[in-house]
């Protein structure tokens, strides 16, 4: 599909997106070898600086489902880091929050790839701010698992300097403070809610009775 795109291109689309360049328009190599060649035995090779501007702008024009099976989609992906999937999932979360999810749970369940603290962070704030509050256990939860006990001091400083005017952020707070609980990492439980009360944050029934239990 964006092979045929690749070779039709609206004025309109790309005047409105002169930074994010469009998906299709990945760099050939062999430069010397003529147009006939190319389209005998193109071989695409992802440009690494342009790689998340050409992610967020396929994503852009056909949704995550189609880019999903394309090949060109495909040999991007796995070349991406994490700063460049951090940026591809902020840019997403605001334009489209159902996709930057989409496009995280992606590339950990189909691509293996563990995500930085920031997209995780930034997943779940996005998960806070629609009330998907199942999801947005099982991201907090998997992240403290992941990090294990004595994390709360670097999650907090992160969550605090990175994401403190961030929409839904004392929801976030709480379930962090509920993961640990839930983790039975009573330390960092008591850690993060040390905090909350230093932000005058509300600390969640579920949170209160979780960690009296323990």
């Amino acid at each position: 599909m964006l092979n045929h795109i690749h070779k039709w291109k609206p004025t309109h689309i790309l005047q409105k997106s002169r930074i994010l360049a469009p998906l299709s328009s990945l760099i050939f190599t062999q430069p010397s070898v003529s147009a006939a060649k190319l389209d005998d035995e193109p071989t695409v090779v992802p440009n690494p600086r342009n790689a998340v501007s050409e992610v967020i702008a396929g994503l852009r024009m056909f949704g995550l489902g189609n880019c999903v099976g394309d090949h060109r989609f495909k040999t991007i992906i796995p070349t991406l880091n994490k700063p460049q999937v951090d940026l591809i999932i902020e840019s997403l979360s605001i334009e489209n929050p159902e996709s930057a999810f989409g496009f995280f749970n992606l590339l950990r369940n189909g691509y293996a790839f563990r995500h930085s603290r920031v997209s995780e962070f930034i997943v779940a704030h996005v998960l806070a701010g629609r009330r998907l509050f199942k999801e947005l256990r099982l991201v907090v939860k998997q992240m403290v698992d992941e990090e294990g006990p004595g994390s709360a001091h670097s999650l907090c400083e992160l969550l605090l300097h990175r994401f403190r005017d961030w929409d839904s952020s004392g929801v976030v707070w709480d379930m962090l403070a509920f993961a640990y609980s839930r983790s039975e990492m009573i330390h960092d439980a008591l850690s993060v809610l040390a905090r909350m009360k230093d932000m005058n944050l509300n600390v969640s029934t579920p949170t209160y009775c979780c960690e009296l239990n323990d």
